[in-house]
């Protein structure tokens, strides 16, 4: 009916559901290529309409998959990415479910199934984990290449299985039920238990609460536009279909970071600087701006290091008036003690960046990026001063060092400000990155 090899030892697994990236799609349309090489008794039946870009991502994936190797693959594989009206027939065909989503309310497809005999291979989030199969629980959701490889772990389980045991488990999958009362009865107990220590509040949030919060936050932006409108669906879309068209084997991420490099490149050329153009685009795959911010943060010691060599030698000049308030143990012959004036500029230094971090992260709450960053480089102005032939003074080398301190203390503003679109909530990706730039700076 599908076009099928008819094989008796075949393994079918069936997709079956919206093309969306709530569903994990995309993993599913990047590993099929490797689940059909790995294992030639696998069958990957795949239905259901694309729903966003990441659908669309999964339909040209999946359709270039099979009519460019239509030959390796040739009755193992049936795509259909529109709505399909399925019969039990299907379900009772299928020995595995594939539902690797990135979360899910409650889910029926893996019940519907369950009851039909067949296991759900997939990951345990949301509602899913309730019937029999084989599972992973995703570390980090954002993460599509360990998202990837604990995908491939649950279809290795679930193909090392033996018939016996997957006939057991078919059997305990078609006897689940889950009563309302019993969920009801459950429900009302959580409820119960957390008001009565206290987690919660016995008394429910006014009526419009949210939506007052919400109306005092658009107040106080008023007519500022703090973001710039992302695509409509439909466009975006059309734009996946396009990449993939072109590039078959470009990933999810790869599509959407030219697509997003293209937008912004087409926002600052309407607002007509060709500098925020040029740093729009990017260089070896990645953003030139992001180089340009990456290179000054890594090459902050250089400034530091010149700063301090020409404080030190303003210190150390013999010429030098100490101020009273210095003690008298520190300073003699109205010069300073080389290992002490080197502690006095180090302490400076670290007290200015004690107190410069807290006051930096508490004024990013409020103010925009591009405002805060822009202040922060207005502070090294005075760093300038250093190049100016002036009468050597320790209160002006210590004032140096107190305004460089304040200002490194803003140096990873740029760093998280600029990457923070790339990175997103992937937390692996920020701290790989992040490494990276400090080990070259402590090389440095």
């Amino acid at each position: 009916k599908l076009g099928l090899d008819v094989d008796p030892e075949a393994r079918i697994f069936v997709s079956l559901g919206r093309l969306v990236r709530q569903k994990g799609v995309d993993l599913l349309a990047d590993i099929a290529p490797w689940l059909l090489s790995t294992f030639p008794k696998a069958q990957l039946v795949v239905i259901g309409p694309p729903g966003d870009g990441f659908g669309a991502y999964a339909a040209e994936k999946l359709d270039s998959l099979f009519s460019q190797n239509g030959g390796d693959f040739r009755g193992r594989g049936y795509v259909k990415c529109e709505f399909m009206q399925v019969g039990e027939d299907i379900k009772f065909a299928a020995d595995f479910c594939l539902m690797p989503s990135r979360d899910e309310p409650f889910g029926y497809v893996d019940i519907e199934f369950a009851w039909h005999g067949a296991l759900l291979v997939g990951a345990q989030a949301g509602g899913l984990g309730k019937v029999p199969g084989f599972y992973y629980i995703a570390q980090n959701r954002e993460n599509l290449g360990r998202l990837r490889r604990e995908l491939k772990h649950a279809i290795k389980s679930a193909m090392s299985a033996t018939s016996t045991e997957l006939d057991e488990m078919a059997r305990s999958a078609s006897k689940c039920r889950f009563p309302l009362r019993t969920w009801q009865e459950k429900l009302q107990d959580a409820y119960g238990s957390l008001v009565s220590t206290g987690t919660v509040a016995a008394n429910p949030v006014p009526a419009g609460g949210a939506h007052s919060r919400a109306a005092e936050a658009e107040d106080e932006l008023g007519d500022r536009e703090f973001l710039r409108q992302e695509l409509a669906e439909d466009e975006l879309t059309l734009r996946v279909r396009s990449r993939i068209s072109a590039d078959s084997q470009a990933n999810i991420i790869q599509v959407l970071e030219d697509i997003g490099t293209d937008e912004a490149t087409k926002y600052e050329q309407e607002l007509g600087c060709k500098w925020s153009v040029w740093l729009a685009q990017r260089t070896w795959n990645v953003t030139r701006v992001h180089w340009l911010v990456a290179i000054g943060y890594v090459m902050g010691p250089v400034t530091e290091t010149l700063l301090y060599v020409v404080c030190t030698e303003w210190g150390l000049r013999g010429n030098i008036e100490t101020p009273d308030w210095l003690p008298s143990s520190v300073a003699s012959d109205s010069s300073l003690d080389p290992m002490s004036m080197s502690m006095v500029l180090f302490s400076t230094n670290s007290l200015a960046f004690a107190v410069g971090a807290p006051v930096w992260a508490a004024v990013a709450r409020r103010a925009q990026p591009r405002h805060l960053m822009a202040v922060a480089l207005l502070l090294q102005v005075p760093l300038h001063m250093s190049i100016v032939p002036v009468p050597p003074r320790l209160n002006l080398a210590l004032l140096l060092m107190f305004m460089h301190g304040l200002v490194s203390s803003a140096s990873l503003l740029f760093v998280v400000f600029n990457f923070m679109m790339a990175i997103q909530p992937d937390a692996s990706k920020a701290a790989i990155r992040m490494g990276m730039l400090e080990v070259c700076r402590y090389i440095i």
